[in-house]
């Protein structure tokens, strides 16, 4: 019996379905305390799938890109596991040429506390960096305590900035971090 080991590398369009199978598991695992019930129940595979498609056609080598953290079995059977995306920073405060911006950064939860988070942000910092950003922000739910500490143990920061964001008739409140990225 081998071993499996984790691979990171630039998502595919033939994942596609495992993509956005990530993304319904851990938003249904990871929100069911902060977001709206009725938001998190109307999470459906098939809508999350499309938005994958315009997603992975956001790509832009170094600048911006989805990497995809992968259990490589036997076979050829891959398990991915979770899922980074970074592209130039939305905020208007922000440079987009100095400043990228980590929008999304999910696990399935059962591969939470394995490393598999850690692995991906790192992959993504250190592709961000490449591409010649100088800076990087995320934003996090202030509720999202585990998130908070997770992004708080990898060296990042609130820096001050909140927003605020509608869940269904919930209004939750955003935090943004940020870090500086390795010349």
């Amino acid at each position: 019996m081998t071993s499996n080991t984790r691979i990171c590398r630039a998502a595919l369009t033939s994942d596609l379905e495992s993509l956005a199978m990530v993304e319904l598991r851990s938003w249904t695992a990871a929100f069911q305390d902060v977001l709206d019930p009725a938001e998190l129940a109307g999470l459906r595979l098939e809508t999350l799938r499309e938005r994958w498609v315009d997603r992975l056609g956001e790509r832009d080598g170094d600048r911006a890109n989805t990497l995809c953290l992968v259990e490589d079995g036997e076979g050829d059977k891959n398990d991915i596991l979770g899922y980074v995306r970074w592209y130039p920073s939305e905020d208007l405060d922000l440079d987009p040429a100095q400043v990228a911006e980590i929008g999304a950064l999910y696990t399935v939860p059962s591969s939470w506390r394995s490393g598999a988070g850690t692995s991906l942000l790192r992959a993504a910092v250190d592709a961000a960096t490449a591409g010649g950003y100088l800076h990087a922000a995320l934003w996090v739910l202030e509720d999202n305590a585990r998130a908070r500490a997770f992004y708080e143990r990898q060296g990042w920061e609130h820096d001050g900035v909140h927003d605020t964001v509608r869940s269904g008739p919930r209004l939750v409140r955003r935090l943004r971090y940020w870090r500086g990225l390795a010349a």
